[in-house]
């Protein structure tokens, strides 16, 4: 009986304590941290129905969940998506590896043996963490790359500098004619 009660003594300890359950929550068996499969052709055509998921799945670890943007559907504005897009290129994660530590802080014998341990465990932590933003980072890569929308505004702005063009090349060959027709106009009344 003292040792479940030591042992539930612990578990509340822990779980009350934000910062101790914050790294307790980092390590959730149950997360799924993989990235969609399959080709890019099958991921375009069913891009709404994907990435959502992953989406939605990664964005429990940001800082603050009511600021996460939807990924939106085809009917999305340029600035919603443009938006979201920028939100999760700059997203920055809570999710912490302190209990995956390799070494226990708790078994060193004098003060110096403690900061290695430490200073070995911080590198570890941050190598996981360099590899989650890595992870994320893809994820975002593979939904732009995918994204109907984008594709659809990078026509758009296509179309939009080649009537650009389009306008200014007809506005310098309406000059042209029209210096064209003042020269004539001028050699006519030259010679009368």
């Amino acid at each position: 009986d003292e040792e479940e009660f030591a042992v539930i003594t612990k578990s509340a300890e822990l779980l009350t304590d934000p910062v101790t359950r914050r790294h307790y929550d980092s390590i959730d068996p149950k997360n799924d941290d993989s990235l969609p499969k399959g080709k890019a052709k099958m991921l375009k055509e069913n891009f709404y129905s994907i990435f959502p998921e992953y989406f939605e799945r990664n964005s429990r670890w940001s800082y603050k969940m009511s600021e996460v943007p939807k990924l939106g559907d085809a009917d999305a504005t340029r600035e919603e998506v443009e938006a979201f897009y920028e939100y999760w290129y700059e997203f920055k994660s809570w999710r912490d590896y302190h209990w995956e530590d390799e070494e226990d802080i708790e078994s060193a014998q004098d003060r110096y043996e403690k900061r290695e341990i430490e200073k070995f465990n911080r590198s570890a932590r941050q190598k996981k963490k360099k590899v989650e933003m890595a992870r994320i980072r893809k994820l975002v890569d593979m939904a732009y790359d995918n994204d109907p929308r984008i594709e659809k505004f990078r026509n758009d702005d296509r179309e939009e500098r080649a009537a650009a063009k389009k306008a200014a090349k007809m506005e310098k060959y309406k000059e042209k004619i029209e210096a064209a027709k003042l020269k004539e106009e001028e050699e006519a009344r030259k010679k009368a």
